[in-house]
């Protein structure tokens, strides 16, 4: 966080004018001495001016010319006036004005001769003011006595000459704050300032009295019973009592006058052993054995004596008393200072229960802090002298003090402010260095026993215990790093570990640093070692590697990425910084290490190798690149596997380390360039706007090191003599220019038809970094790259104008006017005309994005001269009446300009013509404008138009003048069309969309939707939107390339977006021509038109909805008191309404202190009745009636108040409660409420809770002793109970009712975690397997479903602690495993079903699972047919689904690993792979295909790449298919689980490059279709698979009429914001390039090695080119249909057309191969 600095405010000399004009005849009179006159006359100056700066410099002036007066010029009464009037000017002003320092600094410089006459004038100044009567003086005159004893010696003598004076204005300005106070009550504002004022007042007596200390005492102890000092002071010290005492003061007020009192004791009191009574009284409240203290004084105190003192007052007199005596030789005045130095701490621990208020415990926190300091004084004050044997025993570390200590520091070390936390860690360190010095003597304080009990109680309490991290910092200080690593070896890959938690990842990491760098000194020998340096020799390093580097590179290499975050924040600068020669240690270790692909969603060895190496680079330790790439460290294969990693950041790490460098004009190698090439084709479809970011910002950074270096080669080429060199140079600058062809070529490429959004936004962006940095000019030099532009590529641009997305159309726009003329070729008048004609029927789309395409079109057609007769030819097509506007004569503006505003002008007549004619059709049919020409899209074409123009050199102002006003009234015709719509007060937002819009009755519908309650005529009437011949309207276009003749489709949301849209793009049109054409152009009456009828400001629904959420916001919160905090929850416990009772219990939670929650719990429990009543009521459920009975409903609430109790305790303290609790007694002696004797089921389930809350596998809250007790007793209630004692089975016994359930769980609660989670804390595995079949067993749904989340929860647990089997058998056991399987075959309750078979996918074994139908055993082809069937059913819930899928999908690899042919289940393993391939399709949920994904990176190995082909070529080539769609899915998360296949690959099959590596979507894509063509060759079925690969590239659609005969484009707008199953990351045509390259390559290999052996199938082959050729002919047919430009007419079609054409080309090459 940046902190603003605080600038003090500068304040000039305010006096009144009659005082200043004193001053000036003071200072006018005439004297001898030039040097006095000079002084006199800066002073004038000074007062005349009001500038505070000046005045500044002016008296710093004076304050240089009274150093150099001499003695001989110091007298007279022009000195005296001038010294007076500094003294003035410095009393008058504020203690903090900058004037006043300098003031201060000038009185200072007089001579020593003049010092007390000096005095004297602060005196006389000083005095003047303390007599003034006015109270509103006094923050003044209280600032002025502060500052004349803030580092000012001139003005400590004048308080010391004044010293009664200024104490007695003290004294009654303080008086006065107090009696102000009292009638201020509820007046916060001057409340706030008056304890300001009050403090002010109490800082300056302490100063005064602190100062003047020496003439105090002296005065206090002379012979003067009834002094006026004593008086003054007495009446002082009555004041600071009446703050102490009065709880309205703030906190640093009382403080503060703690501070006070014990200083004013300390200065009453002869030094010695008495002050130390007199303040031990004063903090027992007691005035025993006070003789010794004055009358004077004792009386002053005697409100502190009270017994009903306020708790606060001890502890500001604890405050006090550390603060203002001194320790240091504390111990050598008496026996009572060592009492004192023993109460003040016991004191705080008695106020410590009491204190609620974070502010007061951050009082407390800082008192303690002090008082380690003091006690560290009061040892090492007096060396030769030794310690009191009692202190030293109170000190020492296991005495009852340290123990209470203790246990305050675990109870603040987690507190929510990090002052307290801050000060309890500095406590714990004071603590340690106590024992240290008190506790016996040893060489070693690591072999002693208290310490190292201390630390293993440390280290064995939970890690996510924030506060046990500044302990453990504070033993690495005293002990050393050694210390602890010796007692747990494991501590540093623990605390790596970690790291991946957002809450202990800043612990964790300073716990680190101080760790390894204790470590690195201790290892090396020395103390201290300066940053950077090896030490005293290498020895140590290989330690010091294997303890703290070795955790880290496994981190990196195997956690998830998201785990990793803050290791990279925290841990790893820190660690370099330390020692920046473990880089290479890293990077050496980083290659050889076996973890190189790591684990799924891991970087990997070679992501963990570019993030050690980016963060070097960051810190700047990272090697040289003069000996190749990154000193020769990083061999180019990890760098090109690092490029095209699976994970962003590994990408992002690896591009910079290529990229960037600290010298921009380093030239870059071949090698780099050669990095860019891997890189960029992957890498330009990212979904990650932060990644796209990144790239764009890493390769900018490049470009501009290829430009200035190049310049520099360059230059130096223009002057090299020597032709080597000269010859290197120019073949420098010929790599850069074939590199930068290169790259604009391969950017342009990609922008084809059908390319995703992100694929254009980054191609696009990096071109318009070539544009910015380079030329696309043609010519010989090095940055013009226009000559590798063609006609082609810029139509590429030019058709991304059309794309949906903003960004992409602006991007295309500014780059089309960046391209060579020549390639865009709008000089052409066909083509310009094609634009101009697309541009226009954009503007009538009912698609509102169509309008923004047609904006930018326009705005790149006002740039050519030819625009108006092309203008005039469209015009005329359309029987429009059009004339243009005529140049002027003689033109005087610039001619790019003068055509710019005469294609604008003409362009906006153009526009204008045809919105008036569109604005009357809408008035008499506002529907069929929706449908078939919008308003809003030529308004926002207008507007656009006129944003390019410069208006202040327009020539034709005429014509602009008659056409703004033309503008302004269409716009307000076109608003009283739509304003029906948009002014109605029904929401906008819940329109039904109507599919069937074309029948009269769906219109019907419409129109009642959308009828405001203000209706009109064509609302009402219901209008069939056919054109009939008797209708007269103009034909015109929408947009698709139909004319109105042919009818039109509306929609509700089409009526909608017309009226709402229209109605925005007239307010931006009106604002528009206000904002530019202001220049005479609109008149005033024009300008301040009232706004169109329906431009209000907001809707009014949306304004009414606005206004009750701002009234719902008002939250009130009641101030209610404590004991208020305890009866509402008492009564609210007893409640008869369950919720009534749990909600009391949670309220509960936040009003009882993590130090009070023992006792509470303890009192809760006491509440309780011991055993069952004589007399038992005859209801089972839980009731509220009085009587004998027992009250269950307050048994209930009382029962969840100590749960939730227990609970928050366990998760703030995280430690055993204390001993002496009571609370385990309490439990035992109150079981039966657990047990049958009690009738009541849910108190029953409420104790078992409590007691699972105690006694389960969680902290532990009680000793172990303790523990074993109530579980044994517990488990005799459960084996006694009716989940498991049942002969009929389960629950048999169990009378169903209200609350059965919750009992029912509660003891499957202790059951599961006598079962599945600790097994060993209870009767050991066989008992727990033995409850856990019995709570599976249980006929209620609820109780299977918990036990089976809680069997999942473990496998989960232990998947991810990597637990062998044996160990997991032990709580599995025998009769486990087939209760599962039969609940997979059996279980009825569809979420037990799923989880049951979740548990089972979870079960990593490699034998066969034993499935049995009772007595009957089934094989693994009868279980794989039933989940089969069962995945077919269950399409309903895709949990399920997906669960008997992942199963279903283990049985296969397990039946095809025992049967490699897959002979005996050939049916269900084609049924499967149906199943998995119906799962990757773009309509399917998520999970499903995530699900998908992983089985068949799961059967890779065995099914997909097995040499044995066990599926068959007609059933594996489909699974590869599937694989190939999902990597290209539109979810990153479903791309990049697919990728995953990699690491199942065998790596014989692999490149080096590829093998074992996790590599991004497209290159898995890539490496996929090579590895299976090269599978086909090792199946030996290149003939057959390239045939089918054949269909993949013709695709889906080659049997759809749609896609070859007819045009589909009169569905592209019927819904306008649907995406449907349109994936927008996918590229088609991208796809079909990689299958069609790979399919070439097959076949020329097969060719070669095999010749004409093996032809394929003859049939087959005639029958795709058959299919292929048609294709070719109906798409190339179907493209001729479309319009001039069908890209912006139908851009959807037009990219479907031209991918089928593409498609069946492609495919006809490859099958002419075949032939």
């Amino acid at each position: 966080m940046v902190v603003k600095k605080k600038t003090v405010k500068v304040e000039a000399v305010a006096l009144d004018p009659e005082k200043i004009h004193r001053l000036k005849a003071s200072l006018s009179i005439d004297e001898d001495h030039h040097a006095l006159r000079e002084i006199a006359h800066t002073l004038q100056a000074c007062l005349d001016l009001t500038d505070p700066v000046q005045q500044i410099q002016l008296v710093k002036k004076v304050g240089s010319q009274l150093e150099t007066l001499t003695e001989d010029e110091c007298h007279g009464a022009l000195l005296q006036s001038c010294l007076h009037t500094l003294a003035l000017i410095y009393t008058s002003l504020r203690a903090k004005n900058p004037l006043r320092r300098a003031s201060a600094s000038a009185l200072s410089s007089v001579p020593s001769y003049l010092e007390e006459q000096t005095v004297d004038c602060l005196c006389d100044c000083l005095s003047a003011s303390l007599s003034c009567p006015d109270s509103d003086q006094y923050p003044q005159i209280t600032d002025s006595i502060a500052a004349c004893l803030d580092r000012f010696p001139l003005g400590e003598r004048c308080i010391h000459r004044l010293l009664p004076e200024v104490l007695q204005f003290l004294h009654k300005a303080l008086s006065e704050c107090l009696q102000l106070n009292r009638g201020l009550a509820g007046r916060h504002v001057a409340q706030a300032q008056l304890m300001h004022s009050c403090l002010a007042v109490v800082k300056a007596s302490m100063l005064v009295v602190q100062k003047s200390q020496e003439t105090v005492i002296t005065a206090l102890h002379a012979d003067q019973t009834h002094s006026t000092l004593q008086a003054t002071l007495g009446g002082l010290l009555d004041c600071y009592t009446h703050i102490l005492t009065d709880e309205e003061f703030v906190q640093s007020v009382q403080s503060t006058a703690g501070m006070a009192v014990v200083l004013l004791v300390r200065s009453a009191m002869v030094p010695g052993d008495q002050v130390a009574a007199v303040v031990c009284g004063l903090l027992r409240g007691s005035d025993h054995g006070a003789d010794a203290v004055p009358q004077w004084l004792r009386q002053s105190c005697a409100g502190l004596y009270a017994a009903d003192r306020p708790p606060g007052v001890s502890l500001y007199l604890c405050h006090g008393a550390l603060a203002m005596l001194s320790w240091k030789v504390a111990l050598l005045q008496g026996p009572q200072w060592e009492q004192l130095l023993l109460l003040i701490p016991s004191t705080l621990l008695a106020l410590d229960t009491s204190v609620k208020e974070s502010s007061t415990a951050m009082v407390v926190a800082r008192v303690f802090t002090l008082w380690g300091g003091a006690a560290l004084d009061c040892l090492q004050g007096e060396p030769e002298r030794p310690c009191p044997s009692g202190l030293q025993q109170a000190l020492r570390g296991g005495s009852l003090l340290q123990a209470r200590l203790l246990e305050h520091i675990y109870a603040h070390w987690e507190h929510p402010l990090d002052g307290v936390r801050h000060q309890t860690r500095a406590l714990f360190h004071n603590l340690l260095l106590l024992h240290l010095h008190t506790g016996p003597s040893m060489s070693d304080p690591g072999h002693d026993p208290y310490i190292t009990e201390l630390t293993q109680s440390l280290l064995g309490l939970e890690w996510h215990m924030r506060g046990k991290y500044g302990s453990l910092g504070c033993l690495v200080e005293l002990l050393g790093a050694g210390y602890l690593l010796k007692l747990q070896p494991q501590l540093p890959s623990r605390l790596v570990a970690l790291m991946g938690d957002q809450t202990l990842a800043p612990y964790a990491s300073d716990l680190l640093e101080r760790l390894f760098v204790s470590h690195k000194a201790e290892l090396t020998g020395e103390a201290v070692l300066p940053e950077g340096t090896a030490g005293v020799g290498d020895g140590w390093t290989a330690c010091w590697h294997q303890t703290w580097v070795t955790p880290l590179i496994q981190v990196l290499c195997r956690a998830r990425l998201d785990q990793t975050t803050y290791i990279l924040d925290y841990f790893l600068p820190k660690l370099l910084r330390c020692s920046p020669s473990s880089l290479e240690h890293m990077v050496l270790v980083l290659q050889d290490t076996q973890c190189s692909a790591g684990s799924p969603g891991s970087r990997g060895a070679v992501g963990a190798l570019m993030t050690c190496l980016r963060a070097a680079r960051a810190q700047g330790v990272a090697p040289s690149s003069g000996d190749g790439l990154w000193g020769g460290l990083v061999p180019l294969s990890l760098l090109r596997q690092a490029l095209v990693h699976k994970h962003d950041q590994v990408r992002m790490d690896a591009l910079g380390l290529v990229c960037e460098c600290h010298r921009r004009t380093e030239v870059l190698t071949s090698q780099e360039m050669d990095l860019i090439r891997h890189f960029l084709p992957s890498n330009l479809n990212s979904q990650s706007p932060g990644v796209r970011q990144q790239t764009i910002s890493i390769m900018k950074r490049l470009l501009c090191r290829v430009k200035d270096s190049g310049q520099l080669l360059q230059k130096k080429l223009s002057q090299e003599r020597n032709q080597e060199l000269r010859d290197q140079e120019q073949h420098t600058l010929d790599t850069y220019r074939e590199f930068l062809q290169w790259l604009c070529v391969r950017l342009l490429e990609v922008l084809l038809p059908g390319a995703c959004f992100s694929t254009c936004l980054m191609s696009l962006n990096l071109l318009s970094l070539q544009a910015q940095l380079f030329t696309f000019t043609t010519g010989p030099d090095v940055f013009a790259l226009g000559d590798v532009v063609t006609p082609e590529h810029a139509q590429n641009v030019l058709y991304c104008v059309a794309s949906n997305f903003l960004e992409v159309k602006q991007l295309a726009s500014t780059l089309l006017r960046q391209l060579p003329p020549s390639a865009v070729g709008l000089q052409d008048p066909e083509r310009m005309h094609d634009v101009l004609q697309a541009a226009l029927d954009l503007s009538t789309s009912t698609r509102p994005f169509d309008s923004v395409s047609a904006a930018h079109l326009l705005d790149l057609l006002l740039h050519q001269p030819a625009l108006p007769q092309a203008l005039l030819r469209c015009a005329q097509e359309q029987g429009l009446p059009f004339q243009l506007p005529s140049p002027p004569p003689q033109p005087q503006a610039a001619e790019e300009d003068l055509t710019l505003e005469l294609n604008t002008l003409a362009v906006i007549q153009y526009l204008l013509q045809c919105l008036k004619d569109e604005v009357v059709r809408a008035e008499s049919s506002l529907l069929q404008a929706a449908a078939s020409s919008p308003l809003y899209g030529r308004a926002h074409c207008i507007t656009a138009a006129l944003q390019h123009l410069n208006t202040g050199c327009l020539s034709q102002t005429e014509l602009w003048r008659s056409l703004v006003s033309e503008l302004i009234a269409a716009c307000y015709r076109m608003s009283d069309v739509v304003s029906p719509v948009v002014q109605s007060s029904s929401p906008e937002g819940l329109i039904p969309m109507d599919t069937e819009a074309d029948t009269s009755a769906g219109l019907q519908r419409i129109l009642q939707e959308i009828q405001p309650r203000d209706t009109n005529d064509f609302f009402t009437d219901a209008r069939e939107l056919d054109s009939q011949p008797g209708e007269n309207h103009t034909p015109t276009h929408d947009g698709t390339g139909r004319d109105s003749a042919e009818g039109y489709r509306v929609t509700a949301q089409m009526v909608l977006v017309c009226c709402w849209r229209s109605m925005k793009e007239v307010s931006m049109l009106l604002g528009q021509l206000c904002q530019s054409l202001h220049h005479g152009l609109i008149t005033e009456e024009q300008h301040h038109q009232p706004t169109p009828p329906g431009c209000p400001p907001c809707h009014p629904g949306l304004a009414q909805g606005h206004d009750r959420g701002l009234a719902s916001s008002v939250v009130v919160m009641p101030q209610v008191s404590g004991s208020l905090s305890v009866c509402l929850f008492q009564r609210c416990g007893r409640s008869a309404v369950y919720r009534t009772r749990q909600m009391a219990a949670r309220a509960l939670v936040p009003f009882v202190l993590v130090t009070q929650v023992p006792s509470a719990v303890h009192t809760l429990l006491q509440d309780l009745p011991v055993g069952p009543p004589a007399t038992r009521h005859h209801d089972h459920h839980v009731h509220g009636g009085g009587g004998p009975q027992t009250q269950h409903n307050h048994v209930h609430g009382t029962l969840l108040q100590v749960l939730f109790l227990l609970r928050s305790y366990q998760t703030d303290s995280h430690r055993p409660l204390p001993a002496g609790s009571g609370i385990s007694e309490a439990l035992r002696q109150r079981m039966w409420l657990a047990s049958k004797q009690n009738s009541c089921v849910v108190t029953r389930g409420a104790y078992l809770d409590v007691l699972v809350c105690l006694c389960g596998s969680l902290t532990a809250l009680l000793n172990d002793s303790d523990l074993c007790v109530l579980r044994k007793e517990t488990l005799d209630i459960l084996t006694a109970s009716e989940l498991v004692a049942c002969d009929g089975g389960p629950c048999a016994q169990l009378v169903l009712g209200p609350g059965t359930t919750q009992y029912l769980l509660s003891l499957a609660r202790v059951a599961l975690d006598a079962g599945v989670a600790s097994p060993e804390l209870w009767g050991g595995p066989r008992l727990g397997a033995q409850l856990l079949g019995c709570v599976l067993s249980c006929p209620h749904y609820e109780v299977r479903e918990l036990a089976l989340e809680a069997v999942l929860r473990k496998l989960g647990e232990e998947e991810e602690e990597e637990e062998e089997e044996e160990r997991r058998s032990r709580w599995l056991g025998e009769t486990t495993l087939p209760i599962l399987t039969g609940m997979a075959l059996h279980e009825t309750h569809p979420q037990c079903l799923a989880t049951v078979l979740q548990a089972l996918c979870a079960l990593r074994s490699s034998s066969e699972l034993p499935w049995s139908d009772g007595a009957r055993s089934l094989s693994q082809e009868d279980v794989l047919s039933r989940l089969l069937s069962l995945a077919q059913e269950s399409a309903h819930s895709v949990e399920l689904h997906c669960a008997s899928l992942t199963l279903a999908s283990r049985l296969v690899v397990q039946l095809v690993n025992s049967d490699p042919k897959g002979v005996r289940a050939v049916d269900l393993l084609a049924q499967w792979g149906v199943l998995v391939s119906a799962c990757c399709s773009e309509e399917q949920p998520l999970e499903l295909k995530l699900t998908a994904a992983e089985v068949l990176v799961g059967c890779t190995a065995s099914l997909l790449a097995s040499p044995a082909l066990p599926l068959g070529l007609s059933a594996t080539l489909p699974l590869w298919k599937t694989v190939f769609t999902l990597l290209q899915d539109e979810d990153q998360e479903v791309r990049d689980s697919a990728s995953d296949f990699i690491f199942e690959v065998p790596t014989s099959l692999l490149s080096s490059d590829a093998a074992s590596v996790a590599v991004c979507p497209p290159v898995a894509l890539d490496t996929g279709v090579g590895l299976l063509c090269q599978l086909l060759s090792l199946w030996r079925q290149v003939p057959a698979g390239t045939l089918a690969l054949c269909e993949w590239l013709l695709g889906e659609e080659r049997d759809s009429k749609t896609s070859t005969d007819e045009p589909a484009c009169l569905d592209e707008e019927e819904f306008l914001f649907e995406k449907g199953e349109l994936n927008l990351w996918a590229e088609p045509v991208q796809w079909v390039k990689l299958l069609h390259r790979h399919l070439v390559s097959l076949v020329v290999d097969h060719t070669k090695s095999q010749g004409s052996t093996t032809a394929p199938d003859q049939t087959q082959l005639h029958r795709l080119s058959a299919q292929a050729q048609a294709q070719v002919l109906g798409s190339q047919r179907a493209l001729q249909g479309l319009s001039a430009l069908p890209q912006f007419s139908c851009t959807m079609e037009y990219a479907r057309l031209t991918l089928g054409h593409q498609r069946a080309n492609l495919a006809l090459d490859v099958l002419d191969m075949l032939k």
